[in-house]
């Protein structure tokens, strides 16, 4: 009996250090002058890559936290693919704002 207890105890106080989650993973693309819009049915968006750019020399700015400060958390978002929030890393050239996110659920 008194391992069945501190097994409960022990299980009771570990439970909240766990956490156990499901997700769902999608890329977003926008060209530029467009929006990128994030969603997720279950769960919440969390950001895992966000790039800017494209052209001849493959020229990419990284906007993870850019893009982390506007969607992180939320059931839904929009991106702004402009050259005025990311900078302009390939001039003349229409760039694409590239985001790949997951949908987390926590389950305790």
């Amino acid at each position: 009996m008194y391992r069945v207890i501190v097994l409960l105890l022990l299980v009771q106080s570990i439970l909240p250090l766990i956490r156990c989650t499901a997700t769902r993973n999608a890329v977003v693309v926008a060209r530029e002058r467009t929006t990128a819009k994030l969603s997720c049915h279950t769960g919440s968006i969390n950001i895992l890559s966000a790039i800017y750019g494209k052209g001849p020399d493959n020229k990419w700015n990284v906007v993870l936290d850019e893009v982390r400060k506007a969607c992180d958390g939320r059931k839904s978002c929009s991106v702004p693919a402009q050259n005025s929030l990311f900078d302009d890393p390939a001039y003349g050239v229409v760039k694409d704002l590239v985001i790949a996110y997951e949908c987390s659920r926590r389950y305790w």
